[in-house]
């Protein structure tokens, strides 16, 4: 996945097999809270194989929104990923 310039910082959360829709309400609030904006994109890991892990990207302008990003979503095992 290209990084966006504009958005260096990037937050994953695992998606679970039924998938967000439970959490997604959830996810775009917090990327919301972000002081310097966010941008909220799904992507899947290995991208071409036949099963995959599917994830919910939350990109940030600034190192300090990502971490106050995993702080809130840590319940859904949030993770820092550049």
């Amino acid at each position: 996945m290209d990084i966006d310039p504009e958005f260096p910082c990037a937050v994953d959360i695992p998606m679970p097999p039924f998938g967000n829709t439970d959490r997604v309400l959830l996810i775009l609030e917090a990327a919301k809270s972000c002081a310097g904006g966010a941008m909220v994109t799904t992507h899947s890991e290995p991208p071409a194989a036949e099963v995959r892990q599917w994830f919910n990207r939350i990109s940030t302008r600034t190192a300090q929104d990502a971490d106050l990003m995993v702080d809130r979503l840590r319940r859904f095992d949030a993770r820092r990923v550049r």
